[in-house]
């Protein structure tokens, strides 16, 4: 069975009766009920207890309803104009003066059909129950001998002598109440819906939200709330929101319109602010939003990240590192140990030994591996945009700036690595200023007062010997002490040949896929002509060869050796088949002389046992003689 939204609650039997005619003609279902006064509260709360929403009722009832159940709506059954006719054509038809006991609403009514047609009456006013018997006791001692109203004071009036004329409710008025109720029961529920959804999301959102009113009672803690105070929500509703929950509310100021504050609460750092809920000119409490300082670093972090366009992420970890020579293991070993730590990290290595590489793969391998990786040339820039770089600026720092300002890359790398290439070329103004960060871990924006707190690890790399500026100075001890917390030294390529052929093989392969083309492994004489090259450009120059290499040979290049001697700028250089042929030659000299040393110089027997004729002997005989000095 569906229960009733709407229940209507009769005062008298004839209007219940005439209800239950009434509720047929709608389709929905309608609940009915009899009940006078206090009698009537309790029907209601029945009512309600089976599901109603709206309550109907008239007079004295409906007020008491109201009273006793002020959360539900009661919508009043209207006394018409035909309503009140009706019963004063039937007051005066009894005769004797007239009294009206009603109340204020419907005594208006009374008023104007009494001045539309000059009747004589005395009227009284009622506000509650309490008031009826005194009512109409005074308009009998007044000479009424007529009471027109509901139905209590139709049956003391009776009860007194005199007669009672009951205002009934007719057909219409029913129709005109239930419409009403059903446009209020709609109302409500739209407005449950809307709050059924803001409380969903209220519950569902990551950050604890309290609600107060305007008396600071809690009316809604969620379950984000719960977990960041450690508190139950049914120990903190209907209760002072300072006593229930003082470490929150004690931290913000209730007297200024909008109050943040960070406090500690179940072993947290929570950011806590207090938005006021103003209903006109009146309070309607405050909206309380806390949120876990922790979570609110992160989703910066992830901001900062999704703003930034470059440099933000690390693609390289050590095991991309490529070579097997003893010095590649070892520095590769040491980053790994670095890596475990949070200290500063110095790389020391020529251009083009893989600093960055290594940058990377020690933030990858490090406990920020999820964080921003961002880097920096510092010989890249000048001094006033390095500056604006690295710290960012306010709105409006200096002419040609933003107009919304700048992020520094210090704020965009917070919680992850800074990576600062080619340190040594950084000014020593500069260099003060990040001394100041690596000390306090805060950075100013340029025309800002505002101190920032960045959490950042540092990782700079440099080609040139540090200590060798400092002492020359040029670069700041103080800052060279912090930034060699920990220092890196990267081999170069001539001190690890034996990594060549493995490093050619990889980058080969790497071009392979980007041109579309088949690998071209190296020969003999190209290793030969590698080793023989000491590299001053290292990795980086190597990659480049087989960049050009690659994209010479897949056009149809023929004499391959003599190009790469030639990109490297080797002159001296002998093409394998004139090696070749070398070979043979000095093979062929040493098998002559060997056989005539052990023939005592006997040519004829000589060129018997090599199978040749005594004239081919001769011949090379004298072609020998002719680039050596023998004789035969």
């Amino acid at each position: 069975m569906v229960s009733a939204k709407i229940s209507l609650i009769a005062p008298y039997e004839e209007l219940e009766n005439l209800a239950r005619e009434v509720v047929k003609e709608f389709t929905e279902p309608i609940d009915v009920r009899l009940g006078l006064l206090s009698a009537g509260v309790t029907a209601a709360e029945r009512a309600i207890e089976s599901g109603a929403q709206v309550i109907i009722s008239r007079g004295g009832t409906a007020e008491e309803i109201r009273k006793a159940i002020p959360d539900i709506p009661v919508v009043d059954i209207r006394v018409t104009g035909f309503d009140l006719a009706r019963a004063m054509v039937e007051a005066r038809s009894i005769g004797g003066r007239l009294g009206v006991v009603e109340y204020p609403g419907i005594m208006e009514g009374v008023k104007v059909f009494k001045e539309m047609f000059g009747l004589e009456m005395m009227e009284a006013v009622i506000y509650s129950p309490k008031d009826i018997e005194a009512s109409v006791s005074w308009l009998i001692r007044n000479g009424v001998r007529v009471i027109v109203g509901e139905t209590v004071p139709v049956r003391i009036a009776e009860k007194y002598g005199a007669r009672g004329v009951l205002i009934r409710s007719g057909r219409e008025a029913l129709k005109e109440a239930i419409e009403e109720a059903w446009r209020v029961w709609q109302v409500r529920l739209r407005d449950e819906i809307k709050m059924q959804q803001l409380r969903t999301i209220l519950d569902h959102s990551k950050d604890g939200i309290i609600v107060v009113d305007e008396h600071n009672l809690v009316t809604f803690f969620n379950s984000a709330a719960e977990e960041l105070t450690g508190l139950k929500s049914r120990g903190v509703i209907g209760k002072d929101a300072e006593t229930a929950v003082p470490e929150v509310f004690k931290g913000i100021n209730s007297n200024e319109p909008r109050s943040r504050s960070v406090v500690e609460t179940a072993g947290r750092h929570i950011y806590v602010s207090r938005v006021p809920i103003a209903v006109g000119e009146r309070s309607g409490g405050a909206i309380v939003i806390m949120q876990d300082v922790k979570r609110i670093q992160k989703v910066e972090r992830t901001i900062r990240r999704q703003l930034a366009d470059r440099g933000l992420s690390a693609k390289y970890q050590l095991s991309h590192v490529v070579g097997r020579s003893p010095k590649i293991k070892d520095a590769v070993t040491i980053a790994e140990r670095f890596a475990a730590t949070d200290y500063t990290v110095l790389i020391v290595g020529e251009t083009g030994t893989g600093k960055e590489l290594f940058a990377q793969g020690i933030h990858n391998k490090s406990a920020r591996a999820n964080e921003p990786f961002v880097a920096v040339n510092c010989a890249a820039l000048p001094e006033n945009l390095l500056e604006s770089e690295l710290f960012g600026y306010k709105e409006g720092a200096f002419t040609g700036a933003r107009k919304e300002g700048k992020t520094g890359l210090f704020e965009l790398a917070h919680g992850g690595t800074l990576f600062l290439d080619e340190i040594s070329a950084m000014p020593m103004g500069l260099q003060a200023r990040l001394l100041r960060v690596l000390q306090e871990k805060q950075i100013m924006r340029l025309g800002d007062d505002r101190l920032i707190p960045v959490n950042v690890r540092i990782i700079a790399a440099s080609n040139k010997d540090l200590n060798a500026l400092v002492k020359q100075g040029q670069f700041r001890d103080d800052l060279y002490y912090r930034l060699s917390v920990l220092t890196l030294h990267l081999p170069p390529l001539r001190e690890r040949k034996e990594d060549i052929p493995e490093l050619w093989a990889h980058f080969a392969e790497r071009c392979s896929r980007e041109l579309g083309i088949g690998p071209s492994p190296l020969t003999s004489g190209m290793e030969m002509l590698l080793f023989s090259y000491d590299w001053p450009g290292n990795v980086r120059e190597l990659l480049n060869v087989v960049r050009r290499y690659m994209v010479i040979t897949a056009s149809g290049l023929s004499g391959a050796e003599e190009w790469l001697a030639s990109a490297l700028g080797i002159k001296e250089y002998e093409p394998e088949v004139e090696r070749e042929q070398g070979l043979v030659k000095s093979m062929e000299r040493r098998a002559i002389l060997s056989v005539l040393k052990e023939v005592g110089g006997d040519k004829k027997l000589a060129a018997k046992r090599l199978g040749i004729s005594q004239t081919t002997l001769w011949r090379r005989l004298k072609e020998l003689e002719n680039r050596t000095e023998i004789s035969g």
